[in-house]
């Protein structure tokens, strides 16, 4: 009788959102049963700590996270890899209203600026402001936490914008409420980034059973790649797990977010972009040895990949 593998993963966040999908579909298509693996996902408990954390610990073997928090805790004298880069685009933005004047950090002197509990995130912005010739000291933060700035408080008239959240949640729902709310993505607007979330393992782990990562890639890439082709499909599966958001949410921010998968070449880390992140988190006192970090993100158990044009249906 073939046993499968009890597999436990620790997402990112407070409840499961929609770039979580590949392994909730993934898991109800069966691909994990066919690669041995009995997959029980976790979301994040703050009293649990993160789940790199939590991996750590050995209370979970497969942390979702993120490249910065990875860095700090291999800083830290732990021994994690990053074996997939799951976003080739970062989720963080400036979220705001098209019938205000805000559409940069050139624009946020004396603005009340909704921002998530982040020294990283106010940061960047302070960073980007100075570049701008704008006076950061000016900007009035409203810090939230531990839930999210909701970009619908900008008509509210309680922010005059969000930085820091992701506009492939927050962003997405709350536009599906109002069409004026837009975003610029950090890419556009030339602030440094990374990609946004990783799969993350021991390295323990990763050398004692790389065909047990291989083959947990492989379902975690075939869920991403179904939940890309079908996303009113994958939204069941998201629904059964987080029944406070509707069907129609979450097809509409899988659709919208699949792009950022990059599933053509599913996993790759884009080292030179993750140097240079490094590099100004070093800068700016996030990281002590930003030279340090080639070896934490790895390619070598990532599976093979469909090519094409249609691997991803686009949000109408």
């Amino acid at each position: 009788m073939n046993y499968l593998r009890y597999i436990r993963l620790v997402l990112d966040f407070y409840h499961p959102w929609a770039n979580n999908v590949g392994f909730y579909y993934g898991r109800d298509l069966g691909y994990f049963a066919e690669e041995g693996i009995d997959l029980d996902i976790h979301p994040y408990d703050p009293y649990r700590g993160d789940s790199l954390e939590r991996v750590l610990r050995g209370e979970a073997d497969v942390a979702y996270n993120y490249p910065n928090r990875l860095m700090m805790q291999n800083e830290a004298g732990a021994k994690l890899l990053s074996v997939a880069a799951c976003n080739s685009r970062s989720f963080e933005a400036l979220i705001y209203d098209t019938r205000t004047d805000i559409r940069g950090f050139e624009d946020l002197e004396n603005r009340v600026v909704g921002v998530p509990r982040s020294p990283r995130v106010r940061a960047i912005l302070r960073y980007m402001m100075e570049k701008a010739g704008k006076d950061p000291d000016k900007v009035i933060f409203r810090e939230f936490y531990p839930n999210e700035p909701d970009p619908l408080d900008i008509a509210r008239g309680k922010i005059d914008c969000v930085y820091g959240s992701f506009w492939g949640w927050e962003g997405i729902l709350a536009r599906l409420e109002d069409k004026h709310i837009a975003w610029k993505e950090v890419s556009e607007l030339g602030a440094p980034y990374c990609h946004t979330q990783i799969i993350a393992v021991r390295e323990s782990l990763a050398e004692e059973s790389p065909e047990l990562v291989r083959g947990f890639l492989r379902a975690t890439y075939r869920g991403f790649l179904a939940a890309a082709k079908e996303p009113e499909e994958a939204a069941k599966s998201m629904v059964m797990v987080a029944p406070y958001f509707t069907p129609y949410q979450f097809a509409q921010a899988i659709a919208g977010i699949a792009l950022t998968w990059n599933l053509a070449e599913w996993g790759r880390h884009d080292h030179e972009l993750i140097h240079r992140y490094a590099q100004w988190l070093g800068e700016h006192g996030f990281l002590k040895d930003p030279t340090g970090h080639a070896n934490d993100f790895t390619d070598r158990f990532l599976p093979e990949t469909e090519r094409g044009e249609s691997l991803v249906q686009r949000a109408e």
